[in-house]
Order: structure tokens, then C-alpha cells, then sequence
């Protein structure tokens, strides 16, 4: 086969999200003799435009079809041909079909010993070659070149055409082959119109010598590469026909002729390099080799003959590959294409290994190898072996000429570093396996290019798609479109903006983001929107963004396997509202540690992979064992309505990623297996909410958990939003806007402990310029409260600010809450009068001046401090001159339990005696021996324990919830848990578990345990008095002989 010219990109969109070298991506074809349908596919080929031809040398015909396996046309055959050309054209047994760069068809008339060249539409043009079958007979229209005799084959004859093919100078390669006449068995050279050039080979096993020679193809230096079909191996030859090397050996497994058995214990194996009939060969533009042979599979090999891999095709006969990598192999009455994608992240491997060329002109248009660094400096080396995804990222930035960014404002929304590192190392280290056997994902991101700012800009506006246009790429490779366009097939599109436009009210939209895909749909392009409110983000909330959307590019929704249920309790990632800014909360940590995670799920929760919101099993829980989630409806914690909106119950409930959950908080705190609650309703908008803010709960759902990393939709190129323009997926009113993600953070880090310290800070704003107002003396008044952290590491805590004046008369004030800052360690920040009039009273205070409380609460104590000053008016109303400066130190409250409150205090006990005395022997029998502390007796026949026994004691003065127990056969690594119900003080419970099998074998004899009470948290999940005594390591011993 010739190399193919594949341009046109749509080509790919067929391909399967998880292609592999075994999987198929687009298969057709019937078994008939009418039109479209195959009795003896054979030899195949691809034009410029994807369209697919194939030979049937039984239906005597080529056949048409598109890059989707739709059937187009086919050609005359031997019967319905009537042109009068010399010699008569016909088709029999036709074996073989090339095209040219003009858009000709070249078919290898088998049987009639000729090549037929047709045009694009079927129409003969004509045809070279003639028959000569060797040893010849007298009419046969052979020669005899000196007059004596034999008749001979002359050159440009054939006895059987069996392939054609074109080397890059445009010359015609045609096998010629006979199993009765050595001098048959050659390869010939010809130009386009038919005119012979030169022959080479002859019959025989030598090298440059055939046997029955088949298939033939060209490489990018011109070399030939022939199947020599009856030798059972591969021959190369230089563009003039010089022999450079031959590689391959025989084996045929039904006569056992040639094949090995590698462990020699049978069966007989087929050998990689070897080969049993070779039908066909192809070379990509990489030159790397394909051989179709009898042995029903596909093996590829480097230029110098080195095996690289091989998948099975059963029947195959013909193959080709286009230059964009796609394999077509044909059998009998099929076609199959392959897109060979070793580690399945929808990147061929010819792309990793050599680059893309994207016109099949031999020049690599995009070296996936040579891109250079991603945004942090690391060199870009994808890996055939290893998933890697790519994302080039541009951003809005106030610097750039012809922004609108009005003068002094000069903020970039360039992504953090750190942000983007933060990401990174997630897919590094997700739970996703590959063939080099190293879990996890190579995400490249490219940070490219400052664009000039823009307020508003959408995925669906067309703004988006006019600055792809324009931008995507670096400059240079904007210089050449086929670099553009190949990079398009491998590259996500991410825009930094920052805002994507106004809301029907005309303030501005606050959605975080926006992106192609969802649920089961893939997608290329992505916005990342933290303009208004947002300002550009913290790290946590760009890392959680950018991760979100790119989720979503992958075919993830806000339920992982769903679009609609979204902040289900048991779906940790951050494709949930719920952990999409904050990230994944270590249980035992409070409020917002600078140690959360941003990941996307690793498992579906609970292990049923189901919660049914009808009948919920308080004890399961959702069974992960490293974080906590949080769940609705929301309750009252401290009296205060800490969102401004008139409700206080606006905390979130916290459970503890193991052990039980009280879903339905009943104030018993009793534990059950079956209640009612909708527990993905937070009360906010999209989880119990819809987009007006108005109550849309939805109790009594199922709420399904999801494995994320596990179901990603790597290949865009076979999503229906892949088409230049088209998007689909979230949308403005889909995506978590500032207001919701606020109330986000704020919720979650309460819930977690994050109000343990309180600073109480008293607040005096504005001028009060009437001479007999005896709330305030007339004048001018300011104060900054100074918030530092002394901590060692970050901190993040709430203000809010409540009012005492207005009202003016005597009466509580409102509750405003204002934000959750951030400090890293020995940083300090102010909030004043400016801070307070811009984001709580947008700019303007409902009185001349204002009174109250700033209220900062921390899960660490801080530093805080408040500086008031005051100025007199002069008879204008204006500020004279200050007249007083004051500083006060802003005392601490810790809300905290008394340390007189009773804990409990849980205890592993061994229930069994201590090891027996053996009276015959008159020794101690060890530790471990059935029947003694932990190890349980033996069973009836004699041997080693079976299982391990503890008894759960609670020593403290208060009453133990339930909580969990683990058994963990660490030489195993192998765990356990078992539920330990609630226990008064001095209660206690015995709990067995099973000794797994192979333990006793990983010990040498010695099974080795850890068994620890109230499990699955750094502390522990059941407040105690003694944390340090929950573990305890014990052995049980197997028998001697």
C-alpha cells in the first residue's frame, strides 16, 4: 500500500474516547455481491478526503465509501466495461488499489495481468501491463527476445499484479508474482503513464529473491518494502532496487512449523517477528512498518526491522495508514480501522513517538517532543506508555494594549503558578493505570499568551471562538495552518476572562466558568471567569476551577456520571459544588486547612455505590476513610445569620468519611438503619435551590457515587463539540458563581471548627456633621482593624460586621457578612472604612456614618488590633484636622468545651488469657499461641487460629457514639473494619474478625496485626481523653510442621 494524505480533520471524530491497539474504531461492511457489500475484500486505500476504497477481487470491482464507512459508488466490473482500448480493460480478480496525488485510481488487475488507471469518477483512462504467464505457450503475447527461444515474460508484463503502490517521486511500484515461474516473482518500476522504468528480484529464498511476493509500500526515502509472501518474511530495498535487508521467520501453528514454546510446558506460540504468509505491508510517515499475515494479526516494526508491537485481526487480508495514524485492515467481507493508542488518553502513539503530519507531505507539522517547557519549567515529554493530556492557556490581562481596564487598574488574570502546580500534581497522582506501569496522568500545560482585557466574554458569544481563531497556538506556529491544525487534535483550549457577561438584571454574571462537555460528552474548550468579586481568585479557587472545567472536558459532570444531582454527600471531587473551591477536607482538621485537596473522586461511595435518600443506613455512612463531607438540610449552630439573607439555619452538617453518619440529625444522636433525609440540599442555588434562589428540593432521589479518574473521556476528537463553533455543556446558571461559593466556604469551614477563636472589634465610619445628635459628637471618624497571623502556617478566617446604627432606634442591627480571608504565615491585613463601605454597602452607607461590631472568627488565634481616628469639621462639614488617634489590642474569646467536660476513653482489650503453660514441657508457650490473648482457639482438627478477637473497652466518664474498629494485616496490607456500637462508660464489646488468607505465609508462620479503636481519622472521629492508647500490635502463630 501507498501512504496515504489524510487532511481533513473529521476524519477522526469516529474514534472512541479509550482506543487501543486492540480496540476498533469504525467497522463495516456485509457479505454479498450487490452494491456496497464485500465477497473478497482485499487491498485498500484512502483519498484526500477520507472517502475509503477497496478491492473484491471475487466481485471483480473497487468499491467507495466514506471516512465513516458509508458506501458511496463502486466500479464497472469485467463485464460491464466496453472501451476500446489496447489491451481490452477489464477487471478479473482485482487484488489491489492506489491513488494518485491527482485524485486517480490505480487498480491491480490480478488475473488479467494489467493495471487499470481510472478517474476519480470511476471513468476508464487506461491501462499498462499484459499477461505473459511464464513458463509462456505460444499465444500468450510473450516474447523471445534472441529468436531461439523460450517464450519469456518481457519487461512491463505481468503474470499476477499483486500490489501497487507510489514512491514520493510520484512512480508506480508493482508486484509481480508467479508460483510456478521464478522470473515472475519481481518487482517493476513505472512512471504515471504507464511507460516501464526498471524491474528487480527473481524467484527464489536469497536475498533480493521472491517467493510469491504480495504486498508492496514505500517509505519516506523512497525504499521499498515488499511481503515476500512464500519466504515468510520482509524484504527493504533501496529506491533503485538494491537489496538492504530482509526480516521475519516462519511459523505456522497448525504444522507446528517454526514455533516456539516458551515455557516449555505448551502450547506453540506464534513468535513476535514471525510470520505465516505475510498478505499485505504499509509504512507510516514515521516508516515504521505494518504486516498483515495469516497468523490473523498485525505487527509493526521500526525502519531497521525491530519489532515495536502487534494487535489481532482475525482474516485480515489488505492494509494501509493514513498519515494521521489511523490503521485500515480488511478481511474477507470487512473493514476495520484501528487508532493504535497504547495508553488509551486518545493520542496515538505514532503522535507521542514521532509528531503529526497533518498533509502527508512526510514533514512533521507538530512535534508533540519538541514543544519545549510547561508553565512551570518542565520539559514536555509525552510518553506512548503513559496518559498525557495537553492545554494551552491565554489570559485577559489590563496591561495589554487596547484593554479596557479603566487607567490604574492593572490586573492580569494570568493563572498562579502555584494553581496550576496544585493541578498538575493531581493528575500526576491519580489512581489511573498505564503500560509502563506507573499510575497517573501527564497533564502539559502551556501558559501562553497576555491578551488584551475584556469585560465580558463567553463560550457561546462568540468572543471565545473569534480569540481562538486569532490566538491558539504560539506565534510561530501560527505562521503555518497545518501546525494549527494538528495541534488542534491534541490541544485543550483554556481562556482566563473575566466575566462572562450580565445577568438579566444587568449586574455582572460571577459563574466561575465555563466548558465544553458534561456527563458522557467530551469537549476541547474551557473559560475560567474570576473577574467581578472573584478578584482573579485565590490559589485554592483557581486550582478548583481550572480543574472543574477541565473535569468537565472530560466528560465529567456536577455529578460525576450525572448532570443534575449535584453536592451529593458521597461524590468527593471537585466537580461538586460543594468542593470545587474549597477542595477535599482531611478529616480531624478545622476549619479550611491550607492541607486540603483538590482531586476528582477515586471511588464510588459508599461501597453499594448508592445512597437512597428514602432509606438511608446511618451506620454505613459513605466508607471513605480520609475525608469529611458535608451534607443539608442546613441547621442553626450559633443563632446568627451569617449570610445576610434573614435565616440562620445556614450550617452545613459534617460527617466523617468513616464510620457512621447521623443523616437525618435527630437530637438523640441515634444511630439507624433506615431513615429519610434529602441530604444533598444545602439551601443554595443548584443543590435545593434553582437558579432564582427559590426552594427546588428534591428528597427521596437515589444519589449515585462515581469513580471520576476512572471514567475520563481523554479523546475530544469523537465528541459532537469538537466542530469548530459548536458548544454544549455547562452554561451560565450550571456553573458556581462567587455569591454560592461564599456561602460555600463560609458554611463548611463553621461546620469544621473554624469559629473556635472570636475577635469582637468595635466600628465607627462616616462623618456626623449635626451638632445635637447625642449618639455621636459631630466630626469625622475612620478605623482599620489589623488582622496578622503568628501562626506557622496559613489560616483562613471570617469577618462579618454587625450593625448598631442604622437602626436608629434601639434595636438589634443587621447581621453582614463580608468574606473569608486568607493569611499565609506572619502576613497581616486591614479591614476599614473603605473595605467595609465597598463590599458590604457597594460603595455607598445607608447613613452618614455607621456603627457596630467587625466580628472575626478563626479556627487559630490571630493577631488583632484597631486603630480609630478622628478629624473635626470646620463650618463646611469638611475634615480640618485630625483630632484624636487611639489603638486598642482586640481581645480573644476561645469557644471552646470547659476542660472539665467529661470525654470518653477507648481501649483495645485482649478477651482471651494469656499464652497456657505447657505442663509436658514445662515451658511458657509464646505469644500468639491459639486460644491466647487476641488469637481465638484453633479449630476442632488442630491448626492456627482462624480469626483474632478484641474487646472494645470505653475507661472514660462519658458515653462513646458509635464509631469504628480496624483490623489491619499490614504484611497484607490488608484492612478491615467492623462498626463498634455505642458504649456507656465501663461498657465494653468483643468484635471478631477473620484472619485473611495467605497471612500466616506473608509472616513465615507469624500473623502480624494492628487492631485500633475509633478509626478513620487522625484523632479518631469519638472525642476522648487519651488519644494514644487506641492501637495495639499482636501476632498469632501457626503451628510448627
Amino acid at each position: 500500500m501507498g501512504l496515504l494524505i489524510l487532511t481533513v480533520l473529521a476524519l477522526l471524530v469516529t474514534s472512541p474516547a479509550t482506543a487501543n491497539a486492540q480496540e476498533v474504531v469504525l467497522e463495516f461492511g456485509e457479505f454479498g455481491g450487490q452494491q456496497g457489500e464485500f465477497l473478497a475484500a482485499s487491498g485498500i486505500n484512502v483519498d484526500q478526503d477520507g472517502n475509503i476504497f477497496i478491492a473484491d477481487r471475487s466481485r471483480n470491482k473497487i468499491l467507495k465509501f466514506d471516512a465513516e464507512g458509508e458506501f458511496l459508488d463502486e466500479s464497472p466490473s469485467f463485464f460491464d466495461i466496453d472501451v476500446d482500448l489496447n489491451p481490452p480493460l477489464s477487471f478479473d480478480q482485482v487484488s489491489d488499489v492506489a491513488l494518485d496525488t491527482e485524485g486517480r485510481i490505480y487498480a491491480a488487475n490480478e488475473d488479467d495481468a494489467e493495471i487499470v488507471v481510472l478517474d476519480s469518477d470511476f471513468n476508464p483512462l487506461f491501462n499498462f501491463g499484459g499477461g505473459c504467464e511464464s513458463p509462456a505457450l505460444p499465444g500468450e503475447s510473450c516474447s523471445d527476445p534472441d529468436g531461439d527461444g523460450p517464450l519469456e515474460i518481457g519487461d512491463g508484463q505481468f503474470n499476477k499484479v499483486s500490489g501497487i503502490a507510489f514512491d514520493p517521486s510520484g512512480r508506480i511500484v508493482a508486484m509481480d508474482s508467479s508460483a510456478q515461474s521464478s522470473s515472475s516473482n519481481r518487482v517493476q518500476i513505472f512512471d504515471l503513464n504507464g511507460n516501464f522504468l526498471f524491474k528487480f528480484g527473481t524467484g527464489g529464498s536469497g536475498n533480493g529473491q521472491f517467493e510469491i511476493p504480495s504486498g508492496v509500500d514505500v517509505d519516506s526515502a523512497g525504499n521499498i518494502v515488499v511481503a515476500d509472501t512464500g519466504n515468510h518474511r520482509i524484504q527493504v530495498f533501496d529506491a533503485d532496487g538494491n537489496f538492504l535487508q530482509a526480516f521475519g521467520s516462519e511459523c505456522q501453528l497448525l504444522s507446528n512449523t517454526g514455533c516456539s514454546d516458551p515455557d516449555g510446558d505448551g502450547p506453540l506460540e506464534v513468535g513476535d517477528g514471525q510470520f505465516y504468509l505475510p498478505s499485505d505491508v504499509t509504512v507510516d510517515f514515521a516508516d515504521n512498518i505494518y504486516v498483515t499475515d495469516s497468523n490473523g494479526r498485525v505487527q509493526i516494526f521500526d525502519n531497521q526491522g525491530n519489532f515495536i508491537g502487534k494487535f489481532d485481526v482475525p482474516n485480515n487480508n489488505g492494509i494501509a495508514i493514513d498519515n494521521l495514524g489511523r490503521v485500515y485492515v480488511t478481511s474477507p467481507t470487512t473493514v476495520r480501522v484501528y487508532e493504535i493508542d497504547s495508553d488509551g488518553d486518545g493520542l496515538l502513539d505514532l503522535w507521542e513517538q514521532a509528531g503529526i503530519d497533518i498533509d502527508g507531505d512526510h514533514e512533521i507539522d507538530l512535534d508533540l517532543q519538541s514543544l519545549g517547557q510547561d508553565f512551570n519549567g518542565n520539559a514536555i515529554t509525552p510518553d506512548s506508555n503513559h496518559k498525557d493530556i495537553f492545554v494551552e492557556i491565554d489570559y485577559f490581562d489590563c496591561n495589554q494594549p487596547g484593554s479596557d481596564c479603566v487607567p490604574g487598574d492593572i490586573h492580569s488574570h494570568q493563572p498562579m503558578t502555584a494553581a496550576l502546580e496544585t493541578v498538575r500534581q493531581a493528575f500526576e497522582n491519580a489512581p489511573v493505570s498505564n503500560p509502563d506501569n506507573i499510575d497517573g496522568i501527564n497533564l502539559w500545560v502551556i501558559r501562553d499568551e497576555a491578551l488584551s482585557h475584556q469585560l465580558n466574554c463567553d463560550l457561546d458569544d462568540g468572543c471565545f471562538d473569534g480569540i481562538k481563531t486569532t490566538n491558539f497556538g504560539t506565534p510561530s506556529e501560527r505562521n503555518d495552518p497545518n501546525t494549527i491544525a494538528a495541534k488542534k487534535l491534541v490541544f485543550h483550549y483554556n481562556l482566563w476572562v473575566h466575566d462572562k457577561g450580565t445577568k438579566s438584571d444587568g449586574t455582572q454574571n460571577t459563574s466561575s466558568g465555563e466548558a465544553d462537555g458534561e456527563a458522557g460528552i467530551s469537549g476541547d474548550d474551557l473559560i475560567v471567569s474570576l473577574g467581578t468579586n472573584w478578584n482573579q481568585g485565590t490559589t485554592e479557587e483557581q486550582a478548583g476551577t481550572f480543574m472543574h472545567e477541565l473535569g468537565h472536558n472530560l466528560g465529567l459532570g456536577h455529578g460525576g456520571g450525572d448532570n443534575e444531582k449535584n453536592c451529593k454527600p458521597n461524590y468527593l471531587s471537585v466537580m461538586s459544588y460543594t468542593f470545587q473551591t474549597v477542595g477535599l477536607q482531611p478529616t480531624g482538621t478545622t476549619g479550611l486547612p491550607s492541607i486540603a485537596i483538590f482531586d476528582y473522586s477515586r471511588q464510588a461511595l459508599p461501597a453499594s455505590g448508592t445512597l437512597n435518600e428514602s432509606s438511608l443506613d446511618e451506620m454505613i455512612g459513605i466508607q471513605d476513610s480520609g475525608f469529611d463531607t458535608f451534607y443539608g438540610p442546613p441547621i442553626d449552630r450559633d443563632g446568627t445569620d451569617n449570610n445576610g439573607d434573614g435565616d440562620i439555619t445556614d450550617d452545613f452538617l459534617v460527617g466523617q468519611g468513616i464510620g457512621p453518619i447521623n443523616w437525618d440529625n435527630d437530637d438523640l444522636n441515634q444511630i439507624s438503619n433506615s431513615v429519610n433525609a434529602d441530604i444533598n440540599n444545602l439551601e443554595i442555588p443548584r443543590c435545593g435551590l434553582n437558579s432564582s434562589n427559590n426552594p427546588n428540593s428534591t428528597p427521596g432521589e437515589v444519589l449515585d457515587g462515581f469513580d471520576d479518574w476512572n471514567n475520563l473521556l481523554f479523546n475530544f476528537r469523537e465528541s459532537e463539540l469538537f466542530a469548530e463553533g459548536v458548544h454544549e455543556g455547562s452554561t451560565d446558571t450550571d456553573e458556581l458563581d462567587f455569591e454560592t461559593a461564599e456561602r460555600i466556604k463560609t458554611s463548611i469551614w463553621r461546620s469544621k471548627g473554624g469559629d473556635k477563636f472570636e475577635y469582637s472589634a468595635k466600628l465607627i465610619c462616616g462623618k456626623q456633621k449635626k451638632t445635637n445628635d447625642m449618639r455621636l459628637a459631630r466630626g469625622f471618624y475612620t478605623t482599620a482593624i489589623n488582622v496578622h497571623n503568628p501562626d506557622r502556617e496559613n489560616v483562613q478566617f471570617f469577618k462579618k460586621l454587625a450593625l448598631t446604627y442604622p437602626p436608629k432606634e434601639q434595636k438589634p442591627g443587621q447581621v453582614f457578612p463580608i468574606a473569608l480571608d486568607s493569611l499565609a504565615p506572619d502576613e497581616a491585613l486591614a479591614v476599614d472604612c473603605t473595605n467595609i463601605l465597598q463590599e458590604v454597602f457597594d460603595g455607598k452607607f445607608p447613613e452618614p456614618y455607621i456603627k457596630g461590631f467587625v466580628v472575626i472568627q478563626s479556627p487559630k488565634s490571630l493577631d488583632v488590633s484597631a486603630v480609630y481616628t478622628t478629624a473635626s469639621l470646620n463650618w463646611k462639614g469638611k475634615a480640618s484636622k485630625q483630632s484624636g488617634i487611639d489603638v486598642e489590642q482586640i481581645r480573644e474569646r476561645v469557644r471552646e468545651l470547659p476542660e472539665e467536660v467529661e470525654l470518653t476513653d477507648l481501649v483495645p482489650l485482649a478477651p482471651l488469657p494469656p499464652p497456657p503453660f505447657d505442663q509436658e514441657f514445662g515451658v511458657q508457650l509464646p505469644e500468639g499461641t491459639p486460644g491466647s490473648l487476641f488469637c481465638a482457639s484453633s479449630l476442632p482438627q488442630g491448626g492456627a487460629s482462624q480469626s483474632i478477637s478484641v474487646t472494645v473497652s470505653n475507661q472514660g466518664l462519658a458515653t462513646a457514639n458509635l464509631s469504628m474498629t480496624e483490623a489491619d494485616f499490614f504484611l497484607l496490607d490488608e484492612q478491615m473494619l467492623m462498626a463498634t456500637p455505642s458504649l456507656e462508660p465501663g461498657e465494653v464489646v468483643t468484635l471478631d474478625f477473620d484472619i485473611p488468607q495467605g497471612c500466616y505465609s506473608a509472616g513465615n508462620g507469624s500473623c502480624e496485626f494492628r487492631l485500633t479503636v475509633d478509626a478513620g481519622a487522625q484523632n479518631g472521629v469519638v472525642p476522648e481523653s487519651n488519644e494514644d492508647n487506641n492501637s495495639v500490635e499482636s501476632r498469632c502463630l501457626a503451628p510448627a510442621g
